[in-house]
């Protein structure tokens, strides 16, 4: 079974370096998306193979925090971790750590930490594989 990380990012830029280096992680995939809608979309086929759900939450379409919001509590999405990479406001940190996502601030950590940290937590779901 492969590990899948979907990540979307409305910023061409910051889309285009976090894929790369994204893609660098050992034994995962990635799909990127540059709109939250596709980012729905594609949470709502077979998401068995899917670790980690990466997204900014200012994007055409859905808000990364109002999916979030939907799927992190649902059982079908149990064994995926939620990750709000956003400069955002306090209630909308408060409203996606509610429903159990991480949040990882902008404005304060660039895009290797957020790299750094699902290499981290990927390492420990490859060794309990």
């Amino acid at each position: 079974m492969r590990n899948r990380i979907l990540y979307a990012e409305d910023n061409e830029s910051l889309r285009n370096s976090m894929g790369r280096a994204l893609g660098l992680l050992e034994g995962c995939e990635i799909e990127i998306f540059e709109d939250g809608n596709s980012l729905d979309g594609r949470l709502k086929s077979d998401v068995s193979d899917v670790r980690f759900v990466v997204t900014d939450n200012d994007m055409p379409g859905k808000e990364g925090s109002e999916i979030i919001t939907e799927c992190a509590p649902r059982d079908a999405y149990s064994g995926i971790q939620f990750i709000l990479y956003s400069a955002t406001t306090p209630e909308i940190v408060d409203k996606v750590e509610r429903a159990g996502a991480v949040y990882i601030n902008k404005g304060k950590h660039n895009f290797l930490d957020v790299c750094d940290y699902l290499s981290e937590r990927m390492n420990a779901i490859l060794s309990s594989q």
